[in-house]
């Protein structure tokens, strides 16, 4: 047995963040990588409308690894184009029904859930940023995605810090076993900690099932 030589994987940010954000991870990982940055779109779309225009941008099968919101939409893609997705890495992945919407206000909170706290993000920025992006933060944060996770059938990996507290690992662990997926908690990490001082332990855990999945006989 050996294993291929390299594995290409999409990384995906949390809300509003730069895709350069998980380039430490990316490089602790290896193989082919991209980064793909969560542009607002020219016009006002619901979560799945957005879903699509990711999955569009991937033009050929690949391992998608998301952060926060970037989780949220590896799972989506994963579940409704599964031609795209040869097995998703979801770190920190976000949920929230319209129950918690309602409850989560002011926008600071909402942001929280959406991987902005560690960017200085103000309820201002809510308030002020465009009606299309608005529009995205609410339909996400009103969208179920654990209906999807249950059809997830390529292998998932789900990678939680044991500190966050912005999408706790129980939120994980539940989302794992919709997925049929693995469940890793790293502890002393946080919702953004876990892809920078976190980089080395969670790329660690990609590598190891990289190497399962890419292995292939000689």
């Amino acid at each position: 047995m050996e294993f291929a030589p390299r594995a290409k994987i999409i990384y995906l940010p949390g809300w509003l963040n730069p895709g350069k954000n998980l380039a430490p991870l990316a490089e602790t990982v290896g193989h082919d990588w991209d980064t793909f940055d969560l542009v607002e779109p020219d016009k006002i779309v619901a979560f799945l409308e957005y879903v699509k225009m990711i999955a569009d941008k991937i033009t050929e099968p690949a391992y998608i690894a998301g952060h926060s919101f970037g989780g949220k939409i590896a799972i989506a893609i994963s579940a409704l184009y599964p031609e795209k997705a040869k097995g998703i890495f979801v770190i920190a992945g976000s949920n929230r029904g319209k129950l918690i919407f309602r409850l989560l206000r002011p926008a600071i909170k909402l942001a929280k859930l959406m991987g902005l706290s560690g960017r200085g993000f103000q309820a201002s920025d809510y308030k002020n940023s465009s009606p299309v992006m608005k529009h995205i933060m609410r339909s996400t944060l009103d969208f179920d995605i654990m209906p999807l996770a249950r059809k997830v059938k390529c292998p998932a990996v789900f990678i939680y810090g044991a500190n966050d507290t912005a999408t706790p690992p129980k939120l994980g662990k539940k989302l794992a076993r919709a997925a049929h997926g693995r469940f890793f908690m790293l502890n002393g990490y946080n919702h953004n900690s876990i892809i920078s001082d976190g980089a080395y332990q969670a790329g660690a855990v990609i590598r190891s099932v990289l190497g399962i999945c890419e292995r292939r006989p000689a």
